[in-house]
């Protein structure tokens, strides 16, 4: 049905795409000036997590796609895992779309009770893989440095 009105253009800018770090500002369509201008600066995504139980330890699997393994650190205390990954580089390219960006990362977790032995950890291939040992609880906080996955420290 038409009512005869026809769509005069705007003098306003035509519509530009928006999304987490484009020129164009943070929000959907057609508004470009919704924060964020210019590129954002991201808060940390939560990680998703895989975990399991071995004879003798714990296991947590997660996915960090574009950081390196010095970019990742592991807090251990009690039966609480916090793991932070910076941004290596941000995104700076003048995206059409962008709607996910590599990094930072953050994640808590409660591992089960039992697993207070020694932990390491390894990364490659952009995954984070922590294996925490069976034993009593740990005295203070343990920081850990992942090792690049096939290589071992001197």
């Amino acid at each position: 049905m038409e009512t005869g009105d026809s769509v005069e253009p705007s003098s306003e800018s035509s519509q530009q795409p928006s999304g987490p770090g484009n020129r164009q500002g943070g929000g959907e369509w057609p508004d470009p000036d919704t924060p964020p201008t210019g590129l954002a600066e991201y808060e940390p995504q939560r990680v998703p997590v895989n975990m399991y139980e071995t004879e003798g330890a714990v296991v947590l699997l997660m996915p960090m796609p574009g950081v390196m393994a010095d970019d990742v650190s592991i807090d251990i205390e009690d039966d609480r895992v916090h793991v932070n990954a910076t941004e290596r580089t941000p995104a700076e390219k003048d995206y059409i779309t962008h709607e996910w960006h590599y990094g930072p990362y953050e994640r808590m977790v409660t591992v089960p009770k039992g697993f207070g032995g020694p932990a390491s950890a390894t990364f490659g291939n952009g995954q984070l893989a922590l294996r925490i040992e069976r034993g009593d609880s740990r005295n203070g906080k343990v920081v850990i440095s992942p090792q690049t996955a096939g290589h071992t420290s001197p």
